[in-house]
This record gives C-alpha cells, structure tokens and sequence, in this order.
C-alpha cells in the first residue's frame, strides 16, 4: 500500500474511531477536524491541481500526510486508553463544566486591565493608518503585542464557567470580549476565533444530539471563513476556495524538512530537552528561527512561517515520534476535561490547553510548553482570588 493509500486509511479511521463511539464525540474529535483542515487542507489543493505555499516539497506530500494520519491514530489510541480507564468518558453530560459557579477577583482584575488595553492600543493602531498591514500594525501596537494575545486568549477560556455567575462577571466577560475582538481586528490576528473554536468544541463535547454537533460544525466552518477572509485581505489578496483550502503551512513545513534530512543536509542538533531548556535548539535559536533561515537564506529575512509540531516530532523520533507526542498530548485533554466536570478552575485549564495544542499544530515544544507555563501561572492567579458561589448566586 502506498503511503498516500495508507494515509488516508488511518485518516478515517481515526475519525470513525473519534466521533462513531459510546458517549458522543470525543474532544479529540473536534481536534482532528481543525487538524485535518490545516494539514490535508493544502494537500487537497495540490491534488485538485491548484497552487499552494510555494517551497513545498511535492514529491513529500503523500510521506508528509501519512505522518499527519499517524497523529490523528495517537489522538484515537489516547481516546481508546482513557474509555478504558474511566467509564465517565461515556457518561451522558460528559465534558458539561461543573453545574458550580465560579468567581474570582484576580480574573476579573485581568479582564479590566486587558479590555482596557485592548481598546486604547485597537484605536492607536486604527488611528495611525496601519490598513491591513499586519507588521505595520503590531509595531504601532507595542512590544507586548504576542504577550496580551496569549494573556486574553488564555483567560477567556474562563468565558463558560463565569457566564453562570451572571451579573457584574457576565458583563465583563462581554466586554472583554468586545475589546479582544476589535484589538484583534484592528492588528489583523485571528486569536480570538481559535479560542471561540476551542471553547465550542469543549462544549459540544457529551451532546448525543446530531443537530447540535452539526450546529457546531456549521458554525465552526462559518468562523473558518472568517478567518481566511483576514488572512486574504491582510495578503492583499481575494477570498476563493483555493484560499480556503491553503490555510496553514504545516504541510510545507513537514514536506521541506522530510527533504532536508533525505538530502543528506544537516539540521539542528536537536531534541525535546533542547527545546524546553533552549540549550541549542539550534544555531540560530528556535526551530522557527532555523527554518525561516535555511529557507530563505538570510538571518535578516523578517520571515515568519512558523514551525509544525508534527515536523519536530519527526526530527527526533520519526513516525513513532508523531504518535507518541499527539498519544501525550490527547491523554493531558481528556484528563483536564476530566477534572473540568469537578471543578471549575480546571474547566477554563482544559480549554486553555485546547486551545494552546491547537494553536502549536504548527509551532514547536518550546512554544507549547512555554504557553503552558504562562496558562498554570495564570490559574495559579485566579486560583488565589477564587470565589466560590452556589447556583442561585448565594455565597459559599
């Protein structure tokens, strides 16, 4: 069997495997949907005979896809090992958060000062005359452009359990919101649709109702459009079903490395421990950083593509390398949703880890796990300023 056959076999079976199982989908079923439209996307694309990112290694793609195939098998297997664990993966209402309010003064604290930054650095950019330059904007926006996206990305994942609390809390869920939004907009980013996305999944999760996964689905796909319309308006360019599809640079990211290593070329001396501790990542620091430079060819490109999880995987383990990474990864979700039905702090935790995991689909360990350290300091943060609440609003 070719790879390309054997990719899509595992392809489909991962997905049966994901969505066709006791319970109701699995979180990790809606993970494989924006895993497969962001690698086999391009993919696709190349097959229907139309253009895609210009540096993919076409003669790798059916190698590349099988890889991404073999991630998708690791989210199913860490499904199948955690049924078998705990039959609450099956339970109707899983993956609901705790029917507990949840209240907490440091939260609220962040969402005031991130709304109002938001709003003030949204109307600077705007007033200055960035348009849809994406790198003119985050100049004017300031030096902790990436760090207030990752902060309000994080701490919206709370939006679901604090809605519950209504009043004051729900208001300022909303305005953060509002402020996110248009912060987002006005700096051309699309943050807030992967933290709508991921908030979505985890909520859809345990319905056994096929109108409202579907619902979810439609949903999703008109957000998806969004999306890709600020990426092709931000590159000048006009939206099209090619531009649907050639969404992500996970596919020309994988392509490119599997063809640097056949080549004989060397490539950073690099390993998981290297990644987390950033000693010698590479020569030029993040895998990113190497890639962008080995690309081009030039350290001063300004060049930005990104890295893929999958690629990294690949580097230092091969396929088992990818299936083990994703196995880890689906295991961590499914214990977060877990604690989530208990506790409201771990509700907005897992559906920040969602969010991060898809976000790093095609970035690097250190970034991951540098998102994770930011999102355990942040529940650290609300954890100190909780307040706990009954439904009917009584304090406990």
């Amino acid at each position: 069997m070719t790879d390309l056959g054997l990719s899509l076999g595992l392809a489909v079976f991962a997905t049966w495997r994901l969505f066709v199982r006791r319970g109701g989908p699995s979180p990790l079923g809606f993970f494989l949907i924006y895993f497969v439209y962001f690698s086999f996307g391009p993919a696709l694309l190349f097959y229907l005979g139309g253009d895609i990112y210009r540096g993919t290694v076409v003669d790798f793609i059916p190698r590349a896809m099988l890889g991404f195939s073999i991630a998708l098998l690791g989210w199913a297997a860490a499904d199948a090992l955690w049924i078998g664990r705990t039959e609450r993966m099956t339970a109707p209402g899983f993956g609901r958060p705790t029917a507990t309010t949840w209240s907490s003064w440091t939260y609220e604290a962040v969402l005031v000062v991130g709304s109002l930054y938001g709003a003030v650095q949204g109307l600077r950019v705007l007033s200055r005359g960035a348009g849809t330059n994406k790198v003119v904007a985050i100049a004017i926006a300031g030096p902790v452009h990436y760090q207030y996206l990752l902060c309000m990305s994080i701490s919206l994942c709370w939006t679901s359990v604090v809605w519950r609390s209504g009043g004051h809390a729900r208001r300022l869920v909303v305005t953060a919101w509002v402020a996110f939004i248009f912060y987002c907009l006005a700096t051309a980013e699309r943050d807030f649709l992967l933290v709508s996305y991921a908030l979505g999944a985890l909520l859809v999760v345990g319905k056994r109702s096929g109108r409202v996964i579907a619902a979810y689905i439609g949903i999703a796909f008109v957000a998806l459009v969004a999306g890709t319309t600020i990426f092709v308006v931000r590159a000048g360019d006009r939206l099209s079903v090619a531009s649907l599809l050639n969404q992500g640079s996970v596919l020309f990211v994988d392509t490119f490395v599997r063809s640097w290593i056949a080549s004989g070329d060397p490539y950073p001396s690099h390993s998981w421990i290297a990644a987390l501790t950033r000693s010698n990542a590479s020569d030029y620091g993040t895998l990113s950083e190497w890639f962008s430079v080995v690309f081009t060819g030039s350290v001063d490109s300004g060049a930005a593509y990104g890295f893929s999880l999958s690629a990294e995987a690949y580097m230092n383990a091969g396929m088992v390398g990818i299936f083990v990474v994703y196995l880890l990864l689906g295991v961590l979700q499914l214990y977060l949703v877990d604690k989530g039905r208990e506790s409201p702090l771990y509700w907005g935790v897992a559906v920040a880890v969602a969010y991060e995991s898809l976000y790093a689909i095609r970035g690097e360990t250190y970034a991951l796990f540098s998102s994770f350290a930011a999102i355990a300091l942040l529940a650290m943060l609300f954890r100190a300023g909780q307040r706990r609440i009954s439904v009917s609003g009584a304090r406990r």
